[in-house]
């Protein structure tokens, strides 16, 4: 009798096994998929933000006026003022990182 409480548990304790390494699987196959689906969008992004026709991206001195100017509107009164800026410091913070590319600002690429 011990011999088969034995033999039931032993099959009870691999059927356990079985069905915690068919999900390890599985969990392992929805992790790759997540890496790759990662790489995949991280390369169409960086792609994105190439240069286009030879764009060496804006001059240096756009750049500082354009800070200098968002910073001088923090004291304005009008929102839409900043909040344009805003917009064109996004644009041309990209239109930067499109030109030198995420390694050379130390930003880990996958």
């Amino acid at each position: 009798m011990t011999n088969r409480l034995h033999a039931d548990r032993s099959l009870e304790v691999a059927r356990a096994l079985r069905a915690a390494a068919a999900e390890t699987r599985s969990a392992l196959e929805a992790s790759r998929n997540l890496v790759r689906r990662s790489r995949e969008q991280s390369l169409f992004a960086a792609e994105q933000m190439m240069p286009r026709d030879g764009d060496s991206g804006p001059s240096k001195h756009l750049v500082e006026c354009l800070i200098e100017a968002y910073e001088a509107a923090e004291y304005d009164a009008d929102a839409q003022t900043r909040l344009l800026l805003d917009h064109v410091l996004q644009h041309v913070g990209r239109r930067i990182a499109g030109t030198i590319g995420p390694r050379a600002t130390g930003i880990a690429v996958h």
